[in-house]
């Protein structure tokens, strides 16, 4: 049974985020949450920026990292002591998977535990994303899912292309353009359910076909981890 309890106050989202051993959790959700694939939605994002100041009262937001960084500590405050005891086990140097996998589904759970207690919104297929902790499906063989991949990847760059030239040009979308509009949106679905079983990036500060869970264990191990 949980005895979890998010942050109450500013002081325990400073806390979350002035401890070094908590660095590299927060950079790795930063970038999920800075990124085109958030696992908030617009409005999520915008309520939780409004309760870390209006209800937890925290101000100077630019001080301590800007507010991904604070909106990061407050999702895993409430397993805060857990993850700095997990880090502190880490061996600098050495492979560090297994802690890693642990840090990755607690914080997992931190974030789904939080926002079920606020009673928002959020995609949890996004967070088993970023964070890898299902193991990724071997039914298809490497070879197989890399072509699947690459073919994916510029159907849904073309898709893009599509959906900015109908935004672009103000084409109303009705008649023809709402069927198309449903379609690329059905696409995205599609793309992201197996980028999501299969592991694959969909992030866009990682290159097209990179394996999300692998970009993340050294993030986990690197304060500054080269994306190749």
């Amino acid at each position: 049974m949980r005895t979890w309890k998010a942050a109450e106050s500013a002081e325990e989202i400073v806390k979350v985020l002035q401890d070094k051993d908590m660095k590299r959790t927060i950079n790795l959700l930063k970038k999920n949450l800075n990124g085109g694939y958030s696992f908030l939605p617009p409005e999520t994002e915008q309520y939780l920026k409004r309760f870390i100041v209006n209800t937890l009262g925290m101000h100077n937001i630019s001080l301590y990292g800007g507010w991904y960084a604070c909106i990061a500590a407050y999702l895993i405050s409430p397993a805060y002591n857990e993850l700095a005891l997990l880090q502190r086990q880490k061996i600098k140097g050495k492979p560090n998977q297994t802690i890693n996998h642990q840090i990755k589904s607690l914080v997992r759970e931190a974030i789904i535990w939080t926002l079920k207690n606020l009673n928002v919104k959020y995609y949890e297929d996004r967070i088993a994303l970023i964070l890898s902790t299902k193991m990724r499906s071997k039914n298809i063989n490497e070879e197989n899912m890399i072509q699947i991949m690459h073919n994916l990847e510029d159907i849904k760059t073309k898709m893009d292309n599509l959906k900015n030239f109908i935004l672009s040009n103000g084409i109303k979308l009705k008649g023809n353009y709402k069927v198309i509009e449903k379609f690329l949106s059905k696409f995205d679905n599609v793309y992201a359910k197996i980028s999501t079983k299969y592991g694959w990036s969909i992030h866009p500060n990682i290159l097209p076909n990179q394996r999300i869970d692998e970009i993340a264990d050294r993030m986990m191990e690197d304060d500054e981890p080269k994306l190749e």
